[in-house]
Order: structure tokens, then sequence, then C-alpha cells
């Protein structure tokens, strides 16, 4: 049980109805009540994970920048360099550049299970991925022409939407809170925003100091959008209105290729025992 629960029911108690007053069963519903608010809001305060080149998964300190190894990637895939998360259903996905194919994948364990190809038609080279939460869409980017795909999450299919021209490896951040697709290229060391519709990309800034930008991850928790640098393997904040980035710290020799911010959205029974306590709370204050 949380810490801060009894506290909060004691300061209750303490300011409302005198506690000779109130029954054991109504404090044990209040102390349940505000321990369950307190899990849900824990739940929200959520890991940065990123996948490296030898497909070890690991969580990065979004204070320090720091790694800790969580497990390594097995069952398939080859160079997964790029991630994408769908925080309703708990979901990791991963692009395979080494059979471009799509991959969902166990971030506990570390197993990857295969859904299926993209095959668009074309070589997919160095593919990134980001999942859009407004609508549930799965976005991909290609680096062969600078090309901007759309993924079925059930075959892997790609389709194609259109081209935004900028050759080399292109990472996405969905930022949910705004409803604005980042993006960043490896070659033109660059902040943009991508038209899902389109493809397009808008110029915002250059990432001042970067060589390498390689992955980019949105903390809806805190507004806060992360890139690596996988040429002097940092973590970096990104301001969005201007593209300048500024350094959160190493991340470890390790080449990062893809990260993700890792949340669930608290399940429902969750919600619903919070909100029962709540209730029955209410119900014997009323009864007085």
């Amino acid at each position: 049980m949380s810490q801060t629960a009894p506290k909060l029911a004691k300061i209750i108690f303490k300011n409302g109805a005198p506690a000779a007053r109130l029954g054991k069963l109504m404090k044990a519903t209040l102390i349940l009540s505000l321990s369950l608010l307190a899990l849900t809001s824990g739940i929200a305060q959520g890991r940065l994970v990123a996948i490296d080149s030898s497909m070890a998964l690991v969580e990065l300190n979004m204070t320090t920048g720091a790694r800790t190894p969580i497990t390594t990637v097995t069952g398939g895939p080859a160079n997964i360099t790029g991630l994408a998360y769908d925080r309703q259903l708990d979901i990791l996905w991963g692009a395979a550049n080494g059979n471009d194919s799509l991959y969902t994948i166990n971030y506990t364990t570390g197993v990857a299970t295969l859904v299926g190809a993209f095959n668009p038609g074309h070589d997919v080279t160095l593919p990134g991925l980001e999942f859009d939460d407004s609508t549930g869409a799965l976005y991909m980017t290609s680096a062969l022409a600078g090309t901007f795909y759309s993924v079925n999450k059930s075959t892997g299919q790609a389709t194609l939407i259109g081209t935004h021209g900028i050759t080399a490896s292109t990472s996405m951040g969905y930022h949910i809170n705004n409803d604005v697709m980042y993006a960043i290229n490896t070659s033109t060391d660059s902040l943009y925003t991508l038209n899902r519709g389109t493809g397009a990309m808008t110029l915002i800034g250059a990432m001042a100091g970067t060589i390498l930008p390689n992955s980019l991850a949105f903390n809806h928790d805190t507004n806060t959008m992360f890139m690596t640098d996988t040429s002097t393997d940092s973590l970096y904040t990104l301001n969005l209105a201007t593209g300048v980035p500024t350094l959160v710290g190493s991340t470890s020799v390790g080449n990062l290729q893809g990260m993700v911010y890792i949340n669930p959205v608290p399940e429902p029974g969750t919600v619903c025992a919070l909100m029962l306590g709540i209730a029955l709370l209410a119900a014997r204050r009323r009864k007085r």
C-alpha cells in the first residue's frame, strides 16, 4: 500500500468529520481508494526504452541518460532500427531492417513475433517507426528515397503515402498533447514536422551540436521530446519550437537505433475499483 494514502486519510479525518464518528470500514475504504489513486497515478510515470544494434533493449534514465539493460530481443528479427508503442493496447512494435518486416516485441522478455513483411514493392532501408495515438495508425519512413508509409498492424503491409525527398535515416516522434508528428534526419541534423497526409516535412531548425541524431520519443507526462545521438552516444531533450537540443547525459557505447516512451493506460478494472471505493464512502456518509 502507498505510504501516502494513510497520511492523506489522516488529514481528511482531522479536517473533516471527527475520527470517532468514522467506522473502521469507512476508514479502510478511504485508504484503499487513495491507494488505488496513487497506483493509477504511478502508472503514468513511464519508462524510456531503446534498442541498440546488438538487439539489446535498455532503459534510459530520463535525468542522467544512463542505460540499464532489460533483455535481448529474440525470435528472428535482424537489425531493428525503428520502435513504436501503442499505450492503449500496451504493444511494442519493431521495424526490422534485415528482412523488411514488422514485429511485435515483448519488452519484458524480449521475445519478438513476426507480423509480416512490409512488401511495398521496393526495398525499405533503415525504417523508422511511430504510432499515432489520435488515430491508432502506424507509420514508417524509409531512407532509400525519403519515403513515408502507413503500415497495416495485422499484416505488416506498408502503403506509400508520399515522399519527403530527404534521404538517409529519418526517425519520428508523435506529440500526443498537440497532435503533431515530428521527425529528425541523420544527414541534415535538423528537426521537422511531418505531414501524415502527404509525407512532406517542414523544417523547424537545425539541432546544433548533434552529429548523428537517430531516434525520438515523446514523454507526454512531462511534455518532453527526447532524442538520441548515435555518434556521441548521448541523450538530449529538444526545444520543439527551435530544434535546439539540450544534453541530458551519456547513454554509454551501444549505437541506439530506436526509442519509445512506455506507459500503459491503467486497466479499466483498477479505475473501476477506485470509483467503487469512493462511491461506498459517499454512500456511508449520507447514512449518518
